[in-house]
């Protein structure tokens, strides 16, 4: 699976999801605009704090999760779509 990670996220998670042989994209950088750009390639979107307007999720055709966690780094809070 491709996953972009749009927000600051702990290497050990980006670590182990390379390890298990995804895809990482990691761009703490996006924002809510630059996202759709993005997005296209990508079966998951991992973020923390940034917003994700509805034109990103449609942007994202083959987008099959979004998952939102702790901002601290912490454990995931909920998976969506």
């Amino acid at each position: 699976m491709n996953i972009l990670i749009a927000d600051k996220f702990p290497s050990r998670w980006a670590e182990e999801l390379a390890k298990q042989g995804h895809k990482i994209t990691s761009d703490p950088s996006l924002d809510e605009n630059s996202l759709v750009g993005a997005i296209a390639d990508e079966d998951i979107l991992i973020v923390r704090s940034t917003k994700v307007p509805a034109a990103v999720i449609d942007a994202g055709k083959k987008l099959g999760g979004l998952q939102t966690c702790a901002p601290d780094g912490g454990e995931p809070l909920r998976g969506h779509l």
